[in-house]
């Protein structure tokens, strides 16, 4: 009987390999992440709706591995998930400032180091993940005008009262009680919003991704205030 020694052969067979795939919540920075690692690696990317989806993904086999936050990563402690590597792509966040308000950006970034020295920047971090809650003492000083938009970003929103929380905004308050400071918090649109710093209607756009921003001659940003590093995460091996 004629056969095939070749396709016999344990040594000769191929071996066909799946491409790994990254979930990551779509429309996040998460997702610009994980597309800088997928690049990097040659893997596939998948965006899904929300950050338990991905992980039900990855846990249940359908998708190999996940992208996400330091900030998020809490989420994950029900999940039958383990760190894996670090990405490359990291999230910083500056305050933009007119280009005429130099004194003003360099008062901040003064107290953005001030802040970060004595560890006030990594409570306010800290609380969010999980940590001990931070409470600010508010200052009572010259106002001044912060604007952001709604939806824009990640790590802060507004409350059933109107009112802007979140994390940035705890962040960006420390800072102008370091300064004196009372901050008024102004929900505007994107474009708007560098329009207010040109007619000097705001003096500060908070939540200005430093990372990728393409900002004219007309704006100057602070030292970032907040970086956000990535991890990847699979199921143990």
């Amino acid at each position: 009987m004629w056969c095939c020694t070749a396709c016999d052969s344990a040594e000769d067979a191929v071996e066909i390999t799946k491409t790994p795939v990254v979930a990551a919540v779509a429309e996040s920075m998460s997702a610009l992440a994980a597309r800088d690692y997928c690049n990097e690696k040659a893997y596939d990317i998948e965006e899904l709706f929300s950050l338990t989806d991905c992980a039900f993904a990855v846990e249940s086999g359908k998708y190999d591995y996940l992208v996400c936050n330091d900030l998020e990563k809490t989420k994950l402690q029900d999940f039958n998930l383990v760190y894996v590597e670090d990405c490359a792509y990291k999230s910083q966040y500056s305050l933009c400032f007119d280009s005429d308000y130099a004194d003003l950006c360099q008062q901040f970034n003064s107290a953005i180091s001030a802040l970060n020295e004595d560890g006030t920047i990594e409570k306010i971090l800290n609380s969010y993940m999980g940590g001990d809650k931070y409470s600010s003492q508010e200052t009572v000083g010259n106002p001044i005008y912060i604007m952001f938009v709604e939806g824009a970003g990640e790590y802060f929103d507004m409350n059933d009262d109107g009112e802007a929380v979140g994390l940035e905004i705890d962040i960006v308050t420390a800072l102008c009680n370091k300064l004196g400071y009372t901050p008024v918090f102004v929900n505007g649109e994107y474009d708007e919003s560098f329009d207010a710093l040109v007619n000097g209607e705001a003096d500060l756009i908070i939540a200005v991704d430093s990372t990728n921003a393409s900002l004219g001659e007309d704006f100057i940003l602070s030292t970032p205030y907040l970086t956000v590093n990535y991890g990847v995460y699979g199921t143990p091996e």
